[in-house]
C-alpha cells in the first residue's frame, strides 16, 4: 500500500512539474505578444488623422514587463531541479504563479488607464493560470480577488484617491460618470463568473475523467501484478513438476539398470552352468570309453 501511494505521489509531482513548465512557456509567449500593444498604437495614430490617444507612459510598462520576466526567471530556476522538485514545493509554487500574475495584472490594469480601456483583459492571465492549477472553488476565489481589487482601483480613481490616467484624448463616458463605470464593473463581473464557473466546472469534469483513468490504469496494472503472480507460481509448479519427473525418471531407469545388471549376473551363472555340464557330459563319455 506505501509503494502504491508513493508511486502516485510520484506521478502527481510529474503532472505538477509539466503544468508549471507549460504554464511558465505559456506567460512568456503572453508577454511577447503584449510587447505589440505599443506598436500597434503607433500604427493607429498614424493611421488616423486624428489624434486619440495620449502620450504612453511606457516607463511603468517596462517595469512591469522586467518584473514578469524577474518572477518567470525565478520559477524557472526552479523547475530545472526537475524531479528534485519536491511536491509541497510545487503545490506552494501555484499560488505564487497566480499571486505574481495578479499584481502584475493589476499594475498594468492601473498604469494603462484602469475601466475605460481595454486593460481588464490582462486579468485573463492570472484567471487561465487559476484555472489550470485549481479547481472551481480556487477558480471562484481567484475569480473574486480580480474583481475586488480592479474595482477598488477604479474607485479610488473615481473619488480621486488615486490619479486616473487617461487613456484617450476624447472623453468616452465610461470613466465620468459613476453609474456607467457601475454597469461595466458589473458587466464584467458576470462576464468573469460565468467564465469562471464554466472553467471550474470543465477543469472537475476533465479531473473526474483523470481520476477514472488512473482507476483503470490502477485495476489493469494489478490484473497485470495478479497475472505475473500467478504466471511465476504457475512457473514454479511446472519446474517442480519437472523435476519430479525427472527424479522418476532416473529412478526408474536405475531400477532398469539393476534388473538389467541381475539379468546379465543370471545369464552369466546360466552360461557357466551350461558350460560345466557339457563338460561333465564329456567327462562321463570319457568315463565309459575306458571302462568299455
Amino acid at each position: 500500500m506505501s509503494e502504491e501511494l508513493q508511486k502516485n505521489n510520484q506521478e502527481e509531482k510529474i503532472r505538477l512539474l509539466a503544468i508549471h513548465k507549460n504554464v511558465f512557456w505559456g506567460r512568456l509567449l503572453w508577454t511577447l505578444l503584449f510587447c505589440g500593444i505599443g506598436p500597434s498604437v503607433m500604427i493607429i495614430k498614424k493611421l488616423t488623422s486624428t489624434p486619440a490617444f495620449v502620450q504612453q507612459r511606457m516607463t511603468g510598462n517596462y517595469f512591469a514587463l522586467a518584473f514578469v520576466l524577474l518572477y518567470s526567471f525565478s520559477f524557472w530556476l526552479y523547475l530545472r531541479r526537475g524531479e528534485k522538485c519536491t511536491e509541497k514545493g510545487l503545490n506552494i509554487l501555484r499560488y505564487f504563479q497566480v499571486g505574481c500574475d495578479l499584481v502584475f495584472s493589476l499594475f498594468l490594469f492601473y498604469n494603462v488607464g484602469g475601466i475605460d480601456s481595454p486593460a481588464f483583459f490582462l486579468f485573463l492571465l492570472p484567471f487561465f493560470v487559476g484555472t489550470i492549477f485549481f479547481k472551481l472553488k480556487g477558480v471562484l476565489l481567484i475569480t473574486t480577488l480580480i474583481l475586488v481589487f480592479s474595482s477598488g482601483i477604479v474607485f479610488l480613481e473615481y473619488y480621486g484617491i488615486l490619479f486616473h490616467q487617461s487613456h484617450y484624448l476624447t472623453n468616452t463616458g465610461i470613466f465620468i460618470h459613476l453609474p456607467i463605470t457601475i454597469y461595466f464593473l458589473f458587466t464584467q463581473a458576470f462576464v468573469l463568473y460565468g467564465a469562471a464557473v464554466f472553467a471550474g466546472v470543465l477543469a472537475n469534469v476533465l479531473d473526474r475523467q483523470e481520476k477514472k483513468l488512473k482507476e483503470k490504469n490502477l485495476s489493469l496494472e494489478e490484473a497485470k501484478s495478479s497475472l505475473e503472480v500467478k504466471v511465476v507460481d504457475r512457473e514454479k509448479s511446472l519446474k517442480e513438476l519437472a523435476i519430479s519427473l525427472e527424479d522418476q525418471v532416473l529412478a526408474r531407469v536405475k531400477e532398469l539398470e539393476n534388473k538389467m545388471l541381475e539379468l546379465e549376473n543370471f545369464n552369466k551363472l546360466v552360461v557357466e552352468r551350461e558350460l560345466k555340464m557339457i563338460e561333465l557330459k564329456k567327462k562321463i563319455k570319457d568315463f565309459k570309453r575306458q571302462l568299455e
